[in-house]
């Protein structure tokens, strides 16, 4: 059995940053993509968005494997006949999984390497409370007075969940070492998302999104938030300058793994 859920951590685009797109309607022609920043999905959207826009003739698509059959690999297709795509900011490529540009063709072709900044656990997601709900904490405090009257202030607010974890991660998805694809664990996520060791268009501590298994429809952490779209600035790791794998069996660390996070935040 397998299962969807992952995290997908947002990354910087820079300016200047484009493609060079052929297809049956023409090119190469330059494709630029707006400075910003994107999860891998939101990117492969505004990605094909870009590409529609610019070299008309065809349609394309970019999509991300995701789901309980997910790959964590990127598609990209044009319909209509031959089609090339070049990377000429090579980290548009790479950060979706592309090693090189896409040579003349007329069928999808799919990157060799995990996209970067998401990992797809293959397990279910427990989590402290529902996991729809984006639970608030202020910095409430009140003032009680010899008589029992209390006066109360509120000065700012935040989102937190608790207690993020997941019990049976295959090794592969956790330890570097052992990937079946390139980038697809845990440990390579950590380094590009949140230590910086790794692509150059995520920071220390990025943020990201949350997405669990509900009956076999990934499903935002926290949805409650913006009319279903989730926490706008995504989730951040709070205090938290490691994680690490927990075999389920002490004698044997081959997996499967517990991942434990303990406090996710995200400022609305």
């Amino acid at each position: 059995m397998t299962f969807g859920g992952y995290l997908d951590a947002f990354r910087t685009v820079p300016s200047a940053t484009s493609l060079l797109a052929t297809n049956a309607g023409g090119g190469p022609t330059a494709v630029s993509l707006t400075a910003g920043s994107y999860t891998t999905q939101s990117l492969a959207t505004h990605m094909a968005a870009r590409l529609n826009a610019v070299r008309t003739g065809g349609t394309w698509t970019v999509t991300v494997s995701t789901g309980s059959s997910g790959t964590g690999l990127v598609t990209i297709n044009c319909t209509g006949g031959a089609w090339a795509l070049d990377f000429t900011t090579a980290a548009a490529g790479t950060v979706m999984g592309f090693v090189g540009n896409i040579g003349s063709g007329s069928v999808a072709v799919t990157g060799t390497q995990n996209a970067r900044g998401l990992w797809l656990p293959d397990c279910p997601a427990q989590i402290g409370m529902d996991p729809k709900m984006a639970p608030k904490v202020t910095d409430s405090r009140g003032t009680e007075s010899p008589s029992g009257l209390i006066t109360t202030y509120k000065g700012t607010s935040k989102y937190v969940h608790k207690e993020l974890s997941y019990s049976h991660v295959a090794q592969a998805r956790v330890v570097k070492a052992y990937e079946t694809t390139t980038y697809a664990s845990l440990q390579s996520w950590l380094d590009d998302t949140q230590y910086n060791d790794g692509h150059t268009w995520f920071s220390v501590g990025s943020a990201f999104q949350v997405y669990w298994d509900n009956g076999g429809t990934d499903a935002l952490v926290g949805a409650d938030l913006n009319s279903g779209a989730g926490p706008s600035g995504g989730w951040k790791l709070s205090g938290l300058n490691s994680i690490e794998p927990k075999p389920k069996d002490p004698e044997w660390i081959g997996g499967p793994y517990t991942i434990e996070i303990p406090t996710i935040i995200a400022s609305g």
